[in-house]
């Protein structure tokens, strides 16, 4: 047994430290750590903030960082790319001695993984880290249960893992398949020999995560959590003088990164609303979140922002907006949700993952159907022919919401007592 206020030492593994859903959360998540006085630092594929706790996994060869300096091409990632499309796994070409050397992980009680995907991490590993600390691993998509993609947009199961319907639209689809056998088979191995807890965000992944192969694993259940001391409600007409945005029209955002060129997070289905929309000139859409190099141009109907880093800019332009529309295809328990609600935006969304956790149907937004356009208006014009008062408490219910289950503060709780309760219980 050891004494509860004794001070943990975490080291976290994600795939990046910013930029996401998962990088967002595990960086926001650890610096919430060290602020109770705790030993954190994090690993990563690629860095991405100037965090001196955040280390790459593995250390880049001097040749790669030369020919990147002279020619601004990352060599190691183009290779790792055409290893992919001959040998389609993304768990067991990467070395990741730079973290077994480190001072950092020798000295750890607990390490705590995130998205493992992405070609950065060899899956291997857990038989070796579960041996020497407690492993947990969260769950941001399907990944873990599928033989090579985030999502499987199917039902299907066969011998604990989802299988990819035949239409699916991965880059490397066909090899996956050609290769899944082993794929299969070796994750099926490291999984036997490895020790691990799991965290699942939502419901809804935990009731895949239960029939699938790890559903012998042990489960916990801690819903993401938002800074909602950042994420508030700002005055609406101040946050629209600020960002310049139009004072005399309803505003309809939508966020992706990448913006309307992320696919999956539905921008064609957002395209026919707002082509249903054309004729009101009471009302705009905002595209948030596209690259800088973009180069389509905002209009009368459309407003298009590059994506923004700073959680308060972000935060003012979800309080300037109207309705948050959200039309991702798939998604386990997304942030932005969150964010918008603690905002005190009314969300329209589409039932996918587990959204309908976070957002109650005609408390605070509207659940559509699945990819149903016709539904997804219903659902926007249901929020805008609203009285005020009604908008005002469907804004009061998210942000109420958010600081009753989903805040920052109440995860870092729940993760706490899931650390703790390991190291007290040293068999686990």
């Amino acid at each position: 047994m050891i004494n509860d206020s004794k001070k943990l030492n975490i080291v976290y593994i994600n795939q990046l430290d910013e930029r996401g859903g998962a990088a967002n959360l595990a960086h926001a998540l650890m610096y919430s750590i060290k602020q109770m006085g705790n030993d954190v630092s994090m690993f990563v594929g690629k860095k991405v903030s100037k965090d001196p706790s955040v280390y790459l996994i593995q250390k880049p060869f001097f040749i790669s960082k030369f020919v990147k300096k002279i020619t601004g091409r990352d060599i190691e990632r183009f290779l790792k790319e055409k290893i992919y499309k001959i040998f389609p796994t993304d768990i067991n070409f990467s070395n990741i001695r730079n973290l077994f050397e480190s001072k950092e992980y020798k000295e750890a009680d607990i390490v705590h993984c995130h998205n493992l995907h992405a070609g950065f991490f060899n899956l291997k590993a857990f038989q070796k880290i579960s041996k020497e600390k407690k492993l947990i691993w969260t769950l941001h998509d399907m990944w873990a249960i599928t033989y090579g993609t985030a999502h499987t947009y199917s039902d299907k199961i066969e011998n604990g893992f989802y299988e990819l319907p035949s239409n699916e639209k991965h880059p490397y689809y066909n090899d996956l398949v050609k290769n899944k056998k082993y794929l299969k088979n070796k994750k099926r191995q490291i999984y036997d020999k490895s020790h691990f807890h799991l965290v699942v965000p939502s419901v809804w992944l935990k009731n895949k995560v239960e029939k699938s192969l790890l559903g012998d694993k042990p489960i916990h259940l801690i819903h993401n959590g938002i800074d909602n001391k950042t994420f508030k409600r700002f005055d609406k007409k101040e946050s629209r003088e600020k960002l310049n945005l139009p004072l005399d029209k309803k505003i309809i955002t939508f966020l992706a990164d990448g913006g309307e060129a992320n696919s999956g997070k539905g921008w064609k289905y957002v395209e026919n609303i707002i082509d249903y929309f054309k004729e009101k000139p009471d009302i705009v859409f905002m595209c948030i979140g596209r690259r800088s190099s973009q180069k389509k141009q905002s209009g009368k109907k459309i407003i298009f922002i590059d994506y923004i880093s700073d959680k308060k800019t972000l935060a003012e332009y979800y309080s300037a907006s109207d309705i948050f529309l959200f039309t991702s295809i798939a998604e386990n328990f997304p942030l932005v949700i969150l964010e918008a609600m603690a905002c005190g935006l009314p969300i329209v969304s589409f039932d996918v993952g587990g959204v309908k956790e976070a957002v109650i149907h005609n408390k605070n937004g509207y659940i559509s159907k699945y990819c149903d356009v016709s539904d997804t208006i219903r659902g926007i014009e249901s929020i805008q022919n609203l009285m005020e008062a009604e908008r005002d408490k469907m804004s009061q219910d998210s942000i109420r919401r958010i600081s009753e289950n989903f805040s920052l503060d109440i995860m870092t709780e729940k993760y706490i007592e899931l650390y703790k309760s390991l190291m007290k219980n040293q068999n686990d």
